[in-house]
């Protein structure tokens, strides 16, 4: 490997190392922090594309061993990042992936507020979770908003749209689309008094019970919620929304996947909006 002066070794008794930890594990010490773990070289060069700053650069030999990882490992160089060299054995132990790629950034935390997202005038398609546990669901969500075009996305409670998992499965997505996260007992109603209050209609996917999503009169300025997976919306949310939508579908089939059904609801919702 090509390495610099400024390259230095890491082993597992340095600070960094435990504070990577805490950011892979903790949503609280990635919130404190202002933080985030980017995981491969997928997660990392959408970071360097998106200008995301950088405290800290952690590669192992295993980056340079292809073109497209020496590629990174120069402009994370250029970056002027702090720049750290890691054996194999203790990349394996700090990533989230079965199978680490030789680096690791932590990066500045995406922040926004759920205030600042929604446009006052205008179309606005904004993706609202509420309870998506599974990390590798919602940030597929966040990627599926971002095609659909959404102006941003609404995390109630569930998983951290910030964590390893979730950020790599969001594919860079988390860099560039807003997303608001809300915790705590009434982050539900919260979000959702928000966006009526910015004029948003509010419409839950549900897998059967409501509206042909395909005739369901969507307007332009509209929040399309999403429950999370196995209970669904809660009545807390239910009785706050100004329609259910539906997708058809064979008996045989129960329900899809929530990223599933996102995709075909949103991409119907910009497609047609009233």
């Amino acid at each position: 490997m090509n390495t610099t002066h400024s390259h230095r070794p890491i082993g597992r008794g340095n600070p960094l190392v435990a504070r990577l930890r805490r950011l892979s594990r903790s949503a609280a010490d990635r919130e404190s922090e202002s933080a985030m773990l980017v995981e491969g070289i997928r997660l990392a060069e959408e970071a360097l594309a998106c200008r995301v700053p950088l405290d800290a650069v952690i590669t192992s030999e295993r980056l340079n061993r292809t073109p497209r990882g020496a590629a990174l490992f120069a402009l994370l160089v250029a970056s002027q990042a702090p720049l750290w060299r890691a054996g194999d054995s203790l990349m394996d132990s700090l990533g989230d992936a079965d199978t680490h790629q030789g680096v690791l950034l932590v990066a500045a935390l995406p922040s926004h507020r759920l205030e600042a997202i929604i446009p006052r005038e205008g179309a606005a398609l904004l993706v609202v979770t509420a309870g998506v546990q599974d990390p590798g669901n919602l940030g597929a969500l966040v990627r599926i908003a971002e095609a659909a075009g959404a102006c941003g996305v609404a995390s109630i409670e569930g998983a951290d749209p910030c964590g390893p998992k979730a950020a790599r499965a969001s594919a860079g997505s988390i860099f560039r689309l807003p997303v608001a996260r809300l915790t705590g007992p009434d982050a539900a109603t919260r979000c959702l008094d928000l966006c009526r209050a910015r004029g948003l209609a509010l419409f839950g996917a549900a897998p059967f019970g409501g509206v042909d999503y395909r005739g369901a009169r969507l307007p332009s300025r509209v929040g399309i919620v999403l429950g999370g997976e196995g209970h669904g919306l809660g009545e807390d949310v239910l009785r706050r929304l100004d329609g259910v939508v539906s997708i058809p579908m064979r008996s045989s089939v129960e329900s899809l996947n929530v990223a599933s059904a996102a995709a075909v609801i949103l991409f119907e919702a910009a497609r047609r909006p009233l």
